[in-house]
């Protein structure tokens, strides 16, 4: 299932039809034509409300998760409420994967950063993001899991553009 289906979930959806029945939660009834074009079975549900999300509770076995935290604050509402709506089904997805952003690193400089290095955001999207990716399971938490960033451009206008995800959070 992915959560957060944009441009990015849309070319692993791409990269990864046919072997499995892929899921996409969606808060827009205008995409579920798009995505079932693209042979993803949308699950209408929106982060912001967490009544809407009862459905996902056992839907899946692995779950990614694209969604950005809200637009304001210090803490990922939305992916608490996503937490809370999965754990209702017993127990969690099998696999989860939380996408990041190398912004949870703070201003380094311009230096090559990788996981070891301890988490500094310096700005409350960044915190947010942080929030997020501490709240997802992962080593060591009730599942496995694992947090990546994407720490390069993304969106229709990257395209041709190398884009690279590295394991973070341990």
């Amino acid at each position: 299932m992915i959560i957060g289906c944009g441009d990015v979930g849309l070319r692993m959806v791409r990269a990864l039809r046919g072997r499995w029945r892929i899921y996409a939660l969606t808060h827009s009834e205008n995409r579920h034509a798009l995505l079932r074009a693209e042979g993803i079975v949308p699950v209408a549900g929106d982060l912001d409300r967490p009544e809407t999300l009862e459905r996902l509770a056992g839907l899946a076995q692995d779950v990614v998760h694209f969604a950005p935290p809200p637009g304001s604050g210090t803490r990922d509402t939305r992916t608490a409420n996503l937490i809370r709506a999965l754990a209702k089904g017993g127990s969690l997805p099998q696999r989860m994967v939380y996408i990041s952003t190398s912004g949870v690193y703070g201003d380094c400089g311009g230096a090559v950063v990788d996981e070891t290095r301890r988490a500094k955001p310096s700005s409350d999207r960044a915190r947010r993001r942080l929030d997020g990716r501490e709240r997802h399971p992962g080593p060591g938490r009730a599942r496995p899991g694992r947090a990546r960033r994407a720490g390069a451009p993304r969106g229709p206008r990257s395209r041709g553009r190398r884009w690279r995800g590295s394991r973070a959070g341990g």
